[in-house]
């Protein structure tokens, strides 16, 4: 049905002389895109949902092996993080079955929570069930009813933000995960009309939330209500834990920026054609080709957005994700990798995971 806001096909647009394409145009592309990629990667042994308009949908079928498995370490939940391979989920050396398919992974403080329901696409009809997963396996259910909606999470709190219809206007919620204290509930106008949603994006960090309104980016301090509009953020669609990314399409540099003031970080130089995806804790870009002529020699490239410099990963997993401390966490068949992000030292853990759609924690799979 829909796809995460950041489906930008950057390549066009840095060719022309013209504003940057209006979301609705730059998504409807998008879609077809990834749809065309379903199609192609579903005939393939070991498919993968290509990574394509702003989320990254990995559908890695993995066969079993007669490995022994070799468990991450227990309790290790910052520097191993967590993924799953169809029901079961692995995080801080519990393997877990979980009784519905699982669609997506959030980093939190306490561990990991878990979006699952009746069927795995996070926008399939029927509603989601979250639930938040410690380190040593315990569970507790968060209520939320969040329908389609991008929900925002940081990795270094227990809180969770959405945004609910409430009329013709929108109420801002944030709840603590680990208590299911509701923290704040403050409604709030703005026209959301760009995305098919049933609610606009929210991002979260620390006292602040944003909600991506057509006009840009709509700041609200939870703790006390206070609102502010920054349509300087129009065009701006990855945010992460404080950090966003303020792109420039006609020569591909984006400039990190900080939501709170639109301090500069750092500028990083992407290729061509390409796009990227924030780590969770906002230090790292996970980039991509989204657009190009001609396949490149490497399918990945790490960049530290805080200074700019980068690591190519030419034989990177398709199901690449993050750890909360911001290693990359690969999965593959018959082994975990968990990897320094631009010094490329790697830990690698033989696993037999059996068969099954993977998800990687620190990635989006709202598509």
């Amino acid at each position: 049905m829909t796809e995460r806001l950041s489906t930008l096909l950057h390549d066009e647009a840095s060719m022309l002389d013209i504003p940057m394409p209006e979301a609705p145009t730059v998504l409807t592309r998008g879609r077809t895109l990834r749809r065309r990629r379903r199609v192609t990667t579903a005939l393939a042994t070991v498919a993968v949902l290509a990574v394509i308009g702003g989320s990254v949908a990995v559908a890695l079928s993995v066969t079993g092996n007669d490995r022994a498995t070799d468990p991450l370490p227990a309790g290790g939940f910052g520097s191993t993080g967590a993924f799953s391979v169809g029901q079961k989920l692995y995080i801080g050396g519990q393997e877990i079955d979980w009784d519905e398919p699982i669609k997506t992974l959030y980093y939190t403080s306490a561990g990991v929570v878990v979006r699952s329901g009746e069927k795995e696409a996070t926008d399939s009809a029927g509603p989601s069930h979250f639930t938040l997963v410690e380190p040593d396996g315990s569970r507790t259910p968060v209520e939320i009813d969040a329908g389609d909606r991008i929900l925002g999470f940081e990795p270094d709190s227990t809180h969770v933000a959405y945004a609910e219809p409430n009329g013709s206007s929108w109420d801002v919620v944030v709840k603590d995960v680990k208590t299911g204290e509701e923290l704040g509930r403050h409604t709030i106008a703005g026209t959301f009309t760009w995305g098919g949603w049933e609610a606009p994006p929210v991002a979260i960090d620390g006292d602040w939330v944003w909600v991506h309104f057509d006009d840009g980016w709509t700041e609200v301090a939870w703790a006390d209500g206070a609102i502010r509009l920054d349509a300087s953020t129009k065009n701006t669609y990855e945010v992460a834990n404080g950090r966003y990314a303020d792109w420039d399409s006609r020569n591909d540099i984006w400039t990190i920026r900080r939501m709170s003031n639109h301090t500069k970080v750092a500028d990083v130089q992407l290729e061509k054609g390409w796009y990227a995806f924030f780590s969770p804790d906002g230090n790292y870009l996970n980039a991509f080709p989204n657009d190009v002529e001609k396949e490149p020699a490497v399918s990945t490239v790490i960049y530290d957005a805080r200074t700019g410099e980068q690591r190519a990963v030419p034989d990177a997993s398709e199901s690449l994700g993050w750890t909360p401390d911001g290693h990359t966490l690969e999965v593959e068949d018959d082994e975990i990798r968990i990897c320094g992000a631009i010094d490329g030292g790697c830990t690698t853990y033989p696993y037999d995971l059996g068969k099954g759609s993977v998800k990687v924690g620190g990635t989006s799979y709202e598509s």
